[in-house]
């Protein structure tokens, strides 16, 4: 019958490792706020994303950061009938630069407890470091911190300068991250699913100007005041909050510790970027967007049907970043 592909963690999309090409599929059943069925202008936000990934802006992107990448979905196809595509025909044709070799691990796996131990993931490849490097007199703390650390320069650091610089913002929640895991310590870092990239107008001139189609096909640029909500919600309060959960978890360090790391390397981009609105959001505001999954789904919304700004419902949470202030007395 041909060779064997399992589904990934998106539990539509298959693989084999073994080729060059994963499929997402049309999925007719409801996932936590859609119906999973693929729409002829994600294909083509797909095709857009990939060709801007190709394009000189993506080679100047993988240049100056070769250790971020995108999974891209370069070509869609779909039944025709009566002059119409049947949506639940549509098959979006996925690039797999993945294969059994490398240690590629999805951020929701690993961040979740373990079904059968008490112990998670990241408890097991700290103390893996450690007994690496014991006789070096490396404690657990400080071990958990630079793991911490190195997440953050190759996913925060990039993602932040491809925003200010060239207007782009992902939807990178935990499902949609993958990292390669090298001696223990994150190596590269991978977002995917280009459905859901977005390019902000008070950035992303050169890319509209040149890719018009954004705009008029692919429906996927977005005001500065969307994109940030949802680069707050998606990364920072899905991904990096919940990375932050894990690794306090296993004890070696405290949420606390870790949070002030994470704000020390925001205040660093904010030196860099010191008139960004999202920066400045994040330091200062008393509270952050946060999506109401179930909130969602109780007022019958399709995040993939619904218009863009209204295709979700968000609420606010404590800010658990704001700048400290420091009394001088």
């Amino acid at each position: 019958m041909g060779d064997d592909y399992y589904a990934t963690t998106s539990v539509r999309t298959v693989v084999n490792l073994n080729r060059e090409w994963m499929f997402k599929l049309s999925l007719s059943v409801a996932i936590t706020n859609s119906v999973r069925i693929n729409l002829p202008k994600e294909g083509r936000r797909g095709l857009l994303a990939n060709k801007i990934w190709h394009s000189q802006f993506g080679e100047n992107i993988k240049n100056s950061y070769p250790m971020f990448d995108v999974v891209n979905d370069s070509a869609w196809n779909g039944v025709i009938a009566d002059g119409k595509i049947i949506n639940e025909t549509i098959c979006i044709i996925r690039n797999n630069p993945f294969n059994e070799e490398g240690n590629i691990t999805n951020l929701a796996t690993l961040c979740q407890d373990h079904p059968f131990q008490k112990k998670n993931r990241l408890y097991h490849i700290i103390k893996n470091i450690r007994g690496s490097q014991k006789e070096f007199g490396v404690c657990l703390r400080e071990i958990s911190h630079k793991w911490f650390e190195e997440f953050l320069k190759i996913s925060l650091i990039p993602m932040i300068d491809m925003y200010h610089n060239y207007g782009m913002v992902f939807e990178a929640h935990q499902q949609n991250c993958l990292i390669e895991i090298r001696d223990n310590f994150p190596y590269k870092f991978w977002v995917r699913d280009n459905q859901s990239f977005g390019y902000v107008t008070d950035y992303a001139d050169e890319l509209i100007d040149e890719y018009t189609d954004l705009i008029a096909r692919a429906k996927c640029v977005v005001s500065i005041d969307f994109a940030n909500s949802r680069f707050i919600y998606y990364f920072i309060g899905n991904t990096v909050f919940s990375l932050i959960s894990s690794i306090a978890k296993t004890g070696f360090s405290t949420e606390e510790n870790l949070l002030n790391i994470l704000r020390e390397y925001i205040e660093n981009l904010l030196k860099k970027y010191p008139n960004s609105k999202l920066l400045n959001t994040l330091l200062f505001s008393n509270q952050l967007p946060y999506k109401g999954n179930l909130l969602t789904r109780l007022h019958d919304l399709d995040e993939l049907v619904a218009p863009v700004e209204t295709q979700s419902i968000y609420v606010k949470i404590k800010n658990p970043i704001k700048h400290k202030e420091v009394n001088h007395v």
